[in-house]
C-alpha cells in the first residue's frame, strides 16, 4: 500500500512535468488553466488547458503582467474598482462539463496585498454580486466558497461557508487555496492540507446559468471598492473532478513553479532542438542537441526558488551530467547557445 501511494504521488508530479500538451500543469484534467505567462495582443490571458473548451480572459482596468515570473498583478488606481479579468464569451461548456460530472475543483495560487477586503473575488463564475454559479473569495481574513444549488439560491450564499484562522492579514509568501465539490460534499484545502469540509448545502446544481462569465479578481457590474482583489495571481485551474487530498498535496509540494528572474526566456527558433533523457532522472542526465546547435553550450540548473544548483559548459551534440548528488525534486534546466536559450523542467528522483 505504501508503494502504491508513492507511485501515485510520483505519477501526479510526472503528469505536471510531462503533460500531453505543451503547457505545464501538476494534475491532469484541468478544463480551464491559466499560468498567466502568455498575453495575446497585450490584452488577453490565454487558457492553456488541454481541454476542448477555451476560456480566454480579457484584461479589465489596472492589471499588469509580472515582468520576472509567470503571473499578473491587479492594482486599483482608478475610480471604478472594476480591475480584473473577464472571459471573452460566456463559457456555457464550462457549466455543462461541471454539471455533467457534478464535481469540480477550483485551485488558486497567488499573494494578495492583504486578506481583509470584503468579497474579493479569487475566481467567480457569475453575473454580478447577486447572481452566481460559484465563487471562491476572501472576506475580512476568511476564505469563503459560494455555490448555487437548489438550497443556496441564486447568490450561493445561504447557508454561507467561511473558513477562519487560515490567512495572514498581510501575506508575505504565495498561498495555495483549493476548493473541491463532489455531489454536495465540499472540502477546502490551504497550502496542501484539508482544513474544513461540509455536505449540507444541497447537491443539485441544475439551476446554474450558462450565460454567466468567468471572472478573476472582480465580478461584473460591481463598482464597489470592497469587492476588488488586489495583489498577485500566479496560477488558476478549474477541474470538472474533485481532486483527492493526495493530488492537492502533490500540487502544493510541486510548488508555484515558474521561471525565476534572471533565467532567460526560451527564444530558440526550434524549441525541440534539445532532448533530455531520462526524465525523470536518478543519476545521469544526457543532453542531446540537434545539428542546428553549434559552438559552446552552457547549462544551468535552478531549483524552484531560483537558486543555481549546477552549471556546466560543453561543445558538441551530446553531453552527460552527473546528478546523483542533487536532492529529489523539480528543477528548471536552462540550455544556452549562440542560437538562443531554452528552459525545460526536469524531475530528479
Amino acid at each position: 500500500m505504501k508503494k502504491l501511494f508513492y507511485f501515485f504521488g510520483f505519477a501526479v508530479i510526472l503528469a505536471f512535468i510531462i503533460p500531453a500538451n505543451t503547457f505545464s500543469q501538476r494534475t491532469e484534467g484541468a478544463i480551464v488553466y491559466y499560468m498567466f505567462d502568455e498575453l495575446l495582443d497585450g490584452t488577453t490571458i490565454m487558457d492553456v488547458s488541454d481541454y476542448d473548451l477555451e476560456v480566454n480572459l480579457v484584461i479589465q482596468g489596472e492589471v499588469a503582467k509580472l515582468p520576472d515570473r509567470n503571473g499578473i498583478k491587479i492594482t486599483n488606481l482608478g475610480s471604478t474598482f472594476t480591475n480584473g479579468l473577464r472571459s471573452v464569451d460566456a463559457p456555457a461548456e464550462l457549466a455543462a462539463a461541471i454539471q455533467a460530472s457534478s464535481q469540480m475543483t477550483v485551485e488558486y495560487w497567488g499573494m494578495p496585498n492583504d486578506t481583509l477586503r470584503d468579497d474579493a473575488r479569487l475566481v467567480s463564475y457569475s453575473y454580478d454580486g447577486v447572481n452566481r454559479n460559484f465563487s471562491l473569495l476572501l472576506r475580512y481574513g476568511l476564505v469563503e466558497a459560494r455555490i448555487r444549488t437548489d438550497i443556496t439560491g441564486d447568490n450561493g450564499y445561504n447557508p454561507t461557508w467561511q473558513i477562519s484562522g487560515l490567512l495572514p492579514e498581510y501575506p508575505s509568501e504565495p498561498m495555495h487555496i483549493v476548493w473541491t465539490w463532489s455531489d454536495g460534499s465540499e472540502v477546502m484545502y490551504f497550502n496542501g492540507a484539508p482544513v474544513a469540509e461540509r455536505d449540507d448545502r444541497g447537491s443539485d446544481i441544475s439551476p446554474w446559468d450558462n450565460t454567466y462569465h468567468l471572472m478573476i479578481g472582480v465580478e461584473d457590474n460591481n463598482t464597489q471598492q470592497r469587492r476588488q482583489y488586489l495583489g498577485e495571481i500566479y496560477q488558476v485551474a478549474i477541474y470538472n473532478t474533485a481532486l483527492t487530498a493526495e493530488e492537492v498535496n502533490a500540487n502544493y509540494n510541486a510548488g508555484d513553479v515558474y521561471v525565476p528572474a534572471g533565467i532567460p526566456e526560451s527564444r530558440h527558433p526550434d524549441p525541440d532542438h534539445i532532448d533530455l533523457f531520462p526524465n525523470p532522472v536518478s543519476d545521469n542526465l544526457t543532453l542531446k542537441l540537434n545539428d542546428n546547435v553549434t559552438g559552446i553550450t552552457h547549462v544551468t540548473i535552478h531549483n524552484c526558488l531560483g537558486k543555481i544548483i549546477m552549471e556546466e559548459s560543453f561543445s558538441g551534440s551530446k553531453h552527460r551530467m552527473t546528478m546523483n548528488t542533487i536532492p529529489s525534486g523539480l528543477y528548471l534546466i536552462t540550455v544556452s547557445s549562440k542560437q538562443g536559450n531554452i528552459v525545460k523542467k526536469i524531475l530528479k528522483e
